[in-house]
């Protein structure tokens, strides 16, 4: 639920509004960015760089790790995470690096230990005073959790894959206008998996999404801003109709072709709140006649409200179509809405609350499901290098198909050091 203003602000364009956005990041600081900024704000200068190594060791319980209706099994697992931060200090430009590893060891079920690794690096060049470009590349090793509505849950250990993200943005501004082109490229390559013994070929899973983003803004004055963007999307799976190893009675072809356009306003109604609505129609279109088109009402909206100096509270609702890589149905409809509280108890003690609920609906003739979940947290800092952190949390989806239903509760206590 948490939004990266500072990453937002650097790359100059975010689709929920980034140009205007980047341009209001340092008003009205919220308790988590003080908190990054008082607290968190470590590691050693190199040059016009800081360097930001920290390691942290993460200990849960998990009541249903498997996230499954019935037959519901416990455990107790590690993750470990080692990363580094390389971070600019530049007057302009700027440039952001990151890697990590995480490694995760269970006590009783030991086939849901994995390794997922990666890489990114963001940059900004700033060609005049109002002209922008910035770029992401990002590489990741992933696992996919037990209740990602799309997986193999009956498989003998998670369902991994690699990621690769690519993205470029030119944003200018011509006074009250700002506007912002961006392009991105995305792989999902999928690793077999062992189902009851036999290794199964997860090629079917794998695809390429490409998607071009066109957004402006104009500022009526400093506390108000109109926005509009529109989003061209391409979803292309490797496996296609005629392709050996494509079943056309089992199989679907869930490639398509989508755009999204919204319209809205970005209000900063005091310094401490800070709303965007924006409301518009989107569409994507299957080739195959197993699948429903999906088009209709779109929307996404997000409120940011500093209730205090010591509280903030954030809301979001918005509706998009998921990508999936379910071998029966091609996205999924989802209208989503969050809502979560910070509260600085002591300046070294901060509390938070979020809760999560989701309608879904898929876009092949199977079951619509909903999703809740609920957490509470706390982080304490006991010097500026060393946090302690604790976290309860609940999910569950519901649904008349049971394959997809669970519960789950955990428990989370951990500690992170920065080097």
């Amino acid at each position: 639920m948490r939004r990266s203003a500072a990453l937002v602000a650097m790359l100059g364009l975010a689709t929920s509004g980034g140009v205007a956005h980047a341009q209001n990041a340092g008003r009205g600081a919220t308790v988590e960015e003080r908190e990054r900024r008082n607290l968190g704000n470590v590691g050693a200068r190199i040059g016009s760089f800081v360097l930001e190594p920290t390691v942290s060791i993460d200990a849960r319980y998990d009541d249903n790790i498997y996230a499954t209706a019935s037959d519901r099994r416990g455990d107790v697992y590690l993750a470990l995470r080692p990363e580094v931060h390389l971070r600019s200090d530049f007057v302009r430009h700027a440039l952001d690096a990151r890697a990590y590893y995480q490694r995760t060891l269970h006590a009783k079920y030991e086939g849901e230990d994995v390794a997922q690794y990666g890489a990114s690096v963001d940059g900004r060049y700033d060609l005049a005073a109002y002209t922008r470009l910035s770029g992401r590349i990002a590489i990741d090793h992933a696992a996919e959790s037990r209740g990602n509505l799309g997986t193999f849950r009956e498989t003998s250990s998670p369902a991994e894959y690699d990621r690769i993200e690519g993205q470029g943005t030119v944003a200018q501004e011509f006074g009250p206008l700002a506007v912002a082109a961006t392009g991105r490229l995305r792989s999902l390559t999928y690793s077999d998996a062992l189902l009851g013994g036999v290794t199964i070929d997860q090629t079917y899973r794998d695809q390429k999404i490409s998607d071009a983003t066109i957004e402006a803004s104009y500022a009526v004055h400093e506390l108000t801003r109109f926005l509009i963007a529109g989003t061209v999307e391409r979803r292309r799976f490797v496996l296609r109709p005629g392709d050996p190893g494509f079943d056309p009675v089992t199989s679907i072809d869930r490639s398509a072709n989508g755009y999204r356009i919204e319209a809205g306003v970005q209000r900063e109604v005091t310094s401490l709140i800070t709303g965007t609505v924006r409301i518009g129609y989107l569409s994507y279109d299957y080739p195959d006649p197993k699948l429903r088109d999906v088009s209709g009402f779109s929307y996404l909206a997000d409120l940011r409200w500093n209730v205090t100096g010591l509280t903030t509270v954030t809301a979001s609702a918005s509706r998009r179509l998921d990508e999936t890589t379910s071998p029966v149905t091609a996205g999924n409809l989802r209208d989503e809405f969050a809502l979560g509280v910070d509260h600085e108890l002591l300046r070294t003690l901060l509390l938070s609350a979020d809760i999560r609920y989701a309608a879904v609906k898929p876009s092949a003739v199977l079951a619509d499901s909903r999703e809740f979940e609920a957490a509470v947290g706390a982080r304490y800092y006991i010097g500026r290098h060393v946090r302690a952190q604790a976290e309860l949390r609940h999910s569950q989806r519901s649904s008349v198909d049971r394959s997809i239903a669970f519960k789950s509760n955990s428990f989370l206590v951990g500690v992170r050091f920065t080097l």
